[in-house]
Order: structure tokens, then sequence, then C-alpha cells
């Protein structure tokens, strides 16, 4: 299918490789072919059927309905079959960039693999730009080469079966590239070559590494060049949970929204929680009256042990002083709870206006290692 062309592409055609969107966690990559089918949780779905239907539009089986979606490169990254390690939009649209790249760009890649980042660089440089990616493996390059032209992608890219390290790139691209990505076991070793390749004003190489000690080989080999601009960088994300929660109100300005006999039981509901203070002030009181009657006793004691009288005193003042807030906070909220909880109280917690908030909350799975990103400039 080709979803170059997007104007062409709102409805199945056959042919197409398309996207059957069950739920977040369940896509299945369907090519559109006479007699085709494919079961779903929902029930089978066949090409047939699927003909003349517009894209992104409810598509209804027996037990429920899937979204037929049209093929992306972002899409692709997340369903490709995985014939070697492959980059993940996090790397990939740094890669897009560093790199600079437009349209009218001639990339050049090394590393073809299963052909994630290849989708991206192709799009990124359509209409008039070229991709020249070269793989070491004669099988991975022969099915990528089919997948490209499936995709409407045979006139962007070429595909060449090449070991770069020992062979390089070839004398007809010396020169000619607006961009170089190397994703190899020994990058290092194909550096000088694509330096070769590389237009002599302003154009960017990037490597792929997945360890420190890889890095600093290829930041050597790139200095001995005198290449500039290099700088290495890790792409991590963090991803976050987006929620709303109503909350109730509980201030003065939630009386604008009580009826008048909402307000009644709100002011009765107040008078509760100042009466439990004011016995809660008799009893801080004498309690006070205790304490000082207990330093008093012992102030004699402490002058007959040796210790310090403010240093007891200011022991005893701050211990006191926790234990009133404590119990004031402890049964204020008491009262309050069971003011707002018991179905028998004046005014229970229903009666308040309610406000959405949002929050987000970050998850607690780990954020993995993908690889080390080095980037550099050509200059004369």
């Amino acid at each position: 299918m080709n979803y170059i062309q997007v104007p062409g592409n709102e409805i199945v055609k056959s042919g197409d490789t398309c996207v059957i969107h069950v739920s977040d966690t369940q896509r299945y990559i369907f090519k559109v072919v006479p007699n085709g089918e494919i079961q779903t949780k929902f029930g089978q779905i066949k090409s047939e059927d699927l003909l003349n239907h517009k894209y992104g539009v409810k598509f209804q089986c027996k037990r429920g309905w899937v979204l037929p979606l049209r093929l992306t490169p972002e899409l692709w990254t997340q369903l490709l079959p995985h014939r070697t390690q492959i980059l993940y939009q996090a790397d990939i649209s740094m890669i897009l960039l560093q790199l600079d790249i437009k349209p009218g760009s001639i990339i050049v890649e090394s590393g073809t693999g299963s052909g994630s980042l290849s989708h991206a660089l192709i799009r990124a440089c359509r209409p008039n730009g070229f991709l020249y990616t070269f793989e070491v493996n004669e099988f991975r390059a022969k099915e990528v080469q089919n997948e490209f032209v499936e995709h409407g992608y045979g006139d962007l890219v070429r595909v060449t079966n090449r070991n770069v390290c020992d062979l390089g790139f070839g004398d007809d691209l010396i020169d000619k590239a607006d961009a170089c990505l190397l994703d190899l076991p020994q990058t290092w070793s194909a550096i000088e070559h694509a330096h070769k390749i590389l237009k002599p004003h302003g154009s960017r190489l990037c490597t792929f590494s997945p360890c420190v000690e890889q890095v600093k080989q290829n930041v050597a080999k790139m200095i001995e060049l005198k290449m500039k601009d290099i700088v290495t960088l890790e792409t991590l994300l963090q991803p976050y949970e987006i929620k709303a929660h109503d909350l109730r109100l509980w201030d003065e300005s939630t009386l604008d929204g009580l009826t008048a006999i909402d307000k009644k039981r709100f002011e009765n509901l107040e008078g509760t929680l100042e009466s439990n203070r004011r016995s809660t002030g008799d009893s801080k009181s004498k309690n006070c009256e205790e304490s000082t009657n207990l330093e008093a006793g012992n102030k004699n004691e402490s002058s007959d042990c040796g210790i310090d009288d403010r240093i007891l005193t200011d022991t005893k003042v701050s211990l006191h002083s926790q234990n009133e807030s404590s119990d004031c906070g402890d049964n204020d909220s008491k009262a309050l709870q069971r003011a707002l909880t018991d179905p028998k109280a004046p005014f229970q917690s229903h009666m308040l206006p309610k406000k959405s908030y949002a929050y987000a909350k970050h998850y607690n799975e780990s954020v993995s290692h993908s690889g080390y990103l080095t980037f550099a400039t050509k200059r004369p």
C-alpha cells in the first residue's frame, strides 16, 4: 500500500497493507488480498468485507467493532516482524532532528535490519529525496526490499547487500550524502568510509552504539577525521498517566452553590466543629495546669540531680506543644470525618459542590536503555 500519497488512500483497496486496531494492546498487520481473512476476539474479518471501507471508521464484526487504520512508520515500528533489534520512536525522532532530514535530503544508512528507521527516513525526505540503505545479510536485504515495494516506497529507496565496514559505500556516493547513519556491531570501522560520502559543507553523521566503550572508539575516530560538533545523546522516555478526579470544595465560597436548607446544615456542622474545638481547648487548659504543677514538682528534683532547669523546661514545653497540636488535629479530623460520613449527621459530603482536577502520575515501570546516539558534522 502506498501511504505516501495520503489523499489517495482514504478507502481500503485490494493489495493494501493495513492495521486492524482491536484495542490499545491488540493491533494486527493485515494484507488485503483475495480470500484473505484474519481472526480477532470480535470475530472473523474477510478481505472482501473491508474493500472500499474508509480508513479510521468503525468496522462492525459479529461481537464488536474494530478500526482499520492506514499504515504509518510509527505503526510499522510497533508491529513489524523483528528480524533484528530495532530503533523505536524516541531514538528515531532524535535522529531525524539532529540529522536535519527534510524533503530532498540524500540519506545513506548502514544496518537496515528490519527497516524500522528506514521507513521514517523515507517519509521525511520525500517526495524528491532518496535513501541508500546497506544490509550485510542477504536474506534481510531481500525481505526489507519487498516490504518497501509493498508500502509504496520502491521509488525512494535502494537496498544493497554489502559489508560497508570492509568494502565501503561505493564510489558513486562520494560527496553526495546530506546525512549518514551507522547502526553496526563495529561502527568505528565504517566511520572513515562514511566520511568520504558526506558532502563537505555541514553534512551530518550519526552512529548508534549500545555501550559507552563503543562510543569512546567512535568519538576517537571522529576526532581523528577532524569532524566538528561531536555530541552523544541518550533518549529516555518517562510515561505519565493523566487522570481527572473530582474533589469536594471545602471553603466559604462553597456556600454560593448551596441551597438555603444546605446552608443551614452547613452552619450546624460549623457549630459542631466549634463546640468540639472549645471542648478540646478546655481539656488543653486542664492539661496545661497539670503540666505546670508537674514541672514545679520536678524542678526541685532536677536541681538536686544537677540538671539544668532550662533544658528540662524546654523539653517539657516542646512535648506539651506536640501533644496539643496532635490532640487538636485528631479531634478536628475525627469530628469532620464523622460529620461527613455519618448518615445521621446534619450535613453530608455529597451536599458539597465538586470540582474536577487533572493530575499526572508516572508509571512505576523502569525506563529501559536502548543505546547512545553520537552526532558529528563534516566541515572543510
